[in-house]
């Protein structure tokens, strides 16, 4: 039962309920999870500093557990699938 916590600066906008359904739709395409098994939280800090303290500045964090046992490549594999839902929102 994979647990998937986004966290991310109020400076950024999106759609957050259809980022988490993408995110969903890749941890299952890894072949390795199952949809109703999936548990996500999003988390909008409003209170936070980045370097210098630039109101520019941004971030993005996603913690992914998922049960012990998986192979090294699925893994990899849901944490590329991850990243590259992530990539566009800079």
């Amino acid at each position: 039962m994979p647990h998937l916590t986004l966290e991310y600066t109020d400076n950024l906008s999106f759609d957050v309920q259809s980022l988490l359904a993408r995110l969903h739709a890749e941890l299952v395409a890894t072949g390795a999870v199952n949809l109703k098994g999936i548990k996500s939280r999003a988390i909008r800090h409003t209170e936070y500093r980045i370097a210098d303290g630039n109101p520019a500045y941004a971030f993005v964090h996603v913690n992914l557990l998922i049960r012990e046992g998986r192979p090294v490549q699925v893994q990899q594999d849901a944490a590329q699938r991850v990243m590259a839902v992530l990539k566009p929102l800079k």
